[in-house]
């Protein structure tokens, strides 16, 4: 919504602290940093149209002509500010604080000022209120340098909402003055790169008053977490970030020559996974052992190729590297196809590249550093000389170089919230990708790493030296008792013992030999401390007579391994190979004992009969065609009394179920492998029709995630929870039968889906259930003795026509909110039946209506809905 925005001021005196203001602002900061700093952000709480001072000068010009231009421009923001202005509407966000906890903000503040970092900042209480609605909240300061701090106003901080509160779908956010964020570039940068499919922050304008104080327009940012991951239409998994600001910290207070050599915060070996103490089970503490160890095996297998490319290509073409710095990127493990992808934050302001392909942007990378290095190094090291990296690279490229074309777009978009701005402009960027096509191979090169050998006069500084180094070692520790010690000094330690839970100590004395540079071999020590000891334990050393304690994060899992790895088909005798990533599955009856994993295509024959064992099911990188005949179906089922499952991923390729019967599932949880779906598919189109799905003690009967399908003339039946779960999908159903299923027959999260001919009998909880933004239209239902016909919620839209629903347990028709983030639903339905008692439930705000017309609101407490009755789960 665009509003006329007015200000009414003296004019003088708002002259007058612009013009000393743009004076002073250009001024190197010197002594009087902080109330230089305290000074220009006070002005820029009047919000006064623009974001940053530096938005209203030339940028091309030298500093003193910066200044005159940024003069030049003061009357007519003057001008604008008294006459009025349209800018797009921003709401208000208010923080209150109590005094003695906004004290401790302050004093974390005066601490960070003096050591030129923050570090450990205090956590505090906090009323928001935002959009009519106050919610608790927890808030800390934010940020590693002063731009963040430095002034008492504007301060970046970083706010927690209690429980499963949302504002613009975050539970967790930073605010912050733009400028901090180079507005708009890095908002802009992000929205490219997200555009490309990659997971990337999102920013968002509110102005803030803190304790009554108005702090003018501030950036939110989103923070990673459970919200935002699903907003990006991800499944929940942990996040992690690799190194941290230790090494940053140290070499700011510690400028010797020990820096190169130290691996204090070396991020093969530092990582923190976010939310853990929320919740770190067994599936994710799974996953973070395997994370671990295949850093420290520098394994490529580990990373989404084409997600890394695209953000270091992007960066590249930015002509900035500061977006590959590691406190910049988080990682997300996505649980399908078991690799991390890239969640990119903090950009800079566009620069111009030369074809000779200096400076940062090209030679950062595998540069040798004189001290600490916080560039994103490790993952491009691995990936750069893979098979798939340089197949994709091209195509990589020109998606990213499509999506720079919708870069002016986005300017304008943000500049549209600080439209006393200069312009922005694309130029940069456009000269930019036509010298990079020029360069040809030389602007995707990246540069070896460079990795010093420890030689004996090094070794010999570095004794002589006698560095203080607050941290000797980093260690994991194992459920089996192992624990694994890694020395961070390239000279001996002495490693005194361990010691548990700050009372039991185990005397080791032994030594940890130094590392040389270039490799990870741990230092391994069997104990009995068997089972989970987060955060229980510490390893003690002893370096020239400075004795070290270092507590030891989370307990890993041992025996972790990555079932997708390795191919292993062709030790199935009964298969055949028909070409290098084909498969073929001939008619007969085979019985399958083990996983069976294919990297390709598989095709199976009509009239086969495949028998899992328990412990088996049937992985395919590729696609699956299964045509049976009316004659000679095929069949998936369990020897037993069930088996693991299909699962389906990322295929270039179609796949079609004709005639096939899958029964007796259950979902795959194998080591790192573990599904929902007793039938998977991932990023691979399918086709179903005349098929039978039966019996299932998977969470979902058929899992369909980020694919287009359709299913007709087929059936689903006896699920012991949901029967079909869309998950951000585009799919088409028509004649389906579904019934006896002990959860949702048909449940949708982002997905757009159309419905004709559906039969649905016997579910305990809904027919259908549309949530997470979906768009799904239904003609010609019959939904019969169920809990709940059709229901709308999370943003959802619903149309229906020519439905019959009888039998209900709660209600015919419901539209509900149950994650405020997705906005409000509506369900419109037409031409329908319904029993002559059959319940209607509209929560308030949302929208449900029957033949146009509206059915009252009802107070629906929707968390009470969720733990009393059969929707509990």
């Amino acid at each position: 919504m665009i509003v006329k925005y007015h200000k009414g001021r003296n004019e003088l005196v708002f002259a007058l602290i612009i013009v000393i203001l743009v004076l002073i602002s250009f001024v190197k900061f010197t002594d009087f940093k902080i109330i230089t700093e305290n000074f220009r952000e006070k002005i820029l709480t009047y919000d006064l149209g623009f974001s940053r001072w530096h938005n209203i000068s030339d940028a091309k010009l030298s500093k003193p002509d910066q200044v005159i231009s940024a003069l030049k421009k003061i009357p007519s923001i003057i001008y604008s500010n008294f006459a009025g202005y349209e800018r797009e509407h921003i709401e208000k966000l208010e923080i209150d604080i109590k005094f003695l906890d906004y004290k401790k903000i302050l004093l974390d503040r005066d601490m960070a000022i003096k050591n030129q970092i923050l570090t450990s900042p205090h956590t505090v209480k906090a009323t928001i209120k935002y959009n009519n609605k106050t919610y608790k909240a927890k808030v800390r300061l934010k940020g590693d340098l002063s731009d963040h701090w430095a002034s008492i106003y504007r301060m970046s901080m970083r706010i927690n909402l209690k429980g499963k509160n949302t504002i613009y779908g975050l539970n967790e956010f930073n605010i912050q003055k733009p400028r901090t964020r180079v507005y708009p570039y890095d908002a802009v940068f992000q929205d490219i790169l997200r555009a490309t499919g990659n997971l990337a922050t999102e920013h968002h304008y509110v102005k803030v008053i803190v304790n009554g104080s108005d702090w003018g327009v501030m950036d939110l940012e989103s923070h990673v977490g459970k919200e935002f991951i699903e907003r990006n239409k991800r499944k929940d998994s942990i996040i992690v970030r690799f190194s941290n600001e230790e090494g940053w910290h140290y070499q700011k207070t510690n400028r010797n020559y020990a820096s190169k050599y130290y691996r204090y915060s070396d991020p093969i070996l530092f990582s923190k996974v976010y939310g853990s103490s929320k919740k770190f089970d067994i599936i994710n503490r799974q996953r973070y052992t395997y994370i671990i160890e295949e850093r420290i095996k520098k394994n490529a297998e580990l990373y989404d190729i084409d997600s890394y490319t695209r953000l270091l290509l992007l960066a590249k073409l930015w002509g900035d590297m500061h977006v590959l710095y590691e406190n910049n990127i988080k990682h997300y493990f996505n649980p399908y196809t078991l690799n991390l992808e890239p969640i990119s934050s903090d950009q800079f302001q566009p620069k111009n590249i030369s074809e000779s392909g200096g400076g940062d942007v090209f030679d950062l990378i595998g540069k040798c550093n004189e001290d600490y290095a916080f560039i994103a190094n490790e993952p491009y090291q691995s990936i750069k000389n893979t098979t798939k990296y340089l197949s994709r690279l091209v195509q990589n490229y020109q998606a990213t170089l499509d999506k720079v074309d919708y870069a002016q777009d986005f300017l304008n978009k943000h500049h549209s919230y600080f439209p006393l701005d200069n312009n922005p402009s694309v130029e940069i960027l456009h000269n930019n990708a036509g010298i990079s096509k020029k360069m040809g191979k030389k602007f995707f090169t990246v540069d070896d790493q460079c990795a010093d050998v420890i030689e004996d006069d090094i070794l010999a500084k570095w004794r002589g030296s006698k560095y203080s180094v607050p941290q000797h070692v980093q260690a994991y520790h194992y459920d089996n008792g192992k624990i694994h010690i890694y020395n961070l000094l390239p000279d001996t330690v002495k490693l005194l013992g361990i010691r548990v839970d700050n009372h039991k100590f185990i005397k080791l004395d032994s030594e940890v030999l130094g590392h040389n540079n270039i490799s990870y071999n741990p230092h391994i020590v069997d104990t009995s401390l068997t089972n989970i000891f987060d955060d229980r334990i510490e390893i003690v050393t002893q370096y020239q007579g400075e004795v070290r304690h270092q507590k030891l994060y989370k307990t890993l899992i041992s025996g972790i391994y990555n079932p997708l790895l390795k191919s292993n088909v062709s030790n199935f005798e009964f298969v055949n190979k028909a070409s290098d990533k084909e498969w073929v599955i001939p008619r007969g009856e085979w019985i399958i004992k083990s996983p069976m994993i294919v990297n390709g295509n598989l095709t199976i024959k009509p009239g086969a009969k495949l028998i899992f064992e328990d412990n088996a099911y049937l992985v395919i990188h590729g696609s699956i065609i299964a045509n049976g005949t009316n004659h000679q179906s095929i069949v998936l089922t369990s020897k037993n009394k069930s088996w693991m499952g299909l699962y389906v991923y990322d295929s270039t390729l179609d796949s079609s179920l004709n005639n096939v019967v899958i029964r007796n599932t259950a979902s795959i949880k194998h080591k790192l492998l573990t599904l929902s779906g007793g039938v998977n598919f991932y990023k691979a189109n399918v086709d179903i029709n005349h098929s039978k799905f039966i019996a299932s003690t998977a969470e979902d009967m058929l899992n369909i995630v980020d694919s287009k399908y359709t299913i007709k003339n087929s059936s689903m039946s006896n699920s012991v929870s949901d029967a079909l779960d869309s998950d951000f999908s585009d799919g088409y159903i028509n004649n389906l039968v579904i019934k006896d299923i002990g959860g949702d027959a048909i449940d949708t999260s982002g997905s757009n889906l159309k419905i004709s001919n559906l039969r649905v009998s016997h579910v305990i909880d809904k027919a259908i259930s549309a949530g997470e933004s979906s768009n799904v239209s239904i003609s010609q239902c019959f939904l019969e003795d169920i809990g709940v016909g059709i229901a709308s919620k999370d943003g959802s839209h619903v149309l229906a026509s020519e439905c019959n629903i009888k039998n209900v347990e709660l209600a015919a028709l419901m539209s509900y909110v149950k994650k405020d983030f997705y906005g409000n639903p509506s369900l419109n339905i037409s031409s329908s039946n319904f029993d002559v008692d059959a319940k209607f439930i509209r929560q308030y705000g949302t929208k449900l209506s029957i033949d146009d017309e509206y059915v009252p609101y009802s107070n629906l407490n929707v968390d009470q809905l969720y733990n009393s009755t059969f929707m509990k789960k």
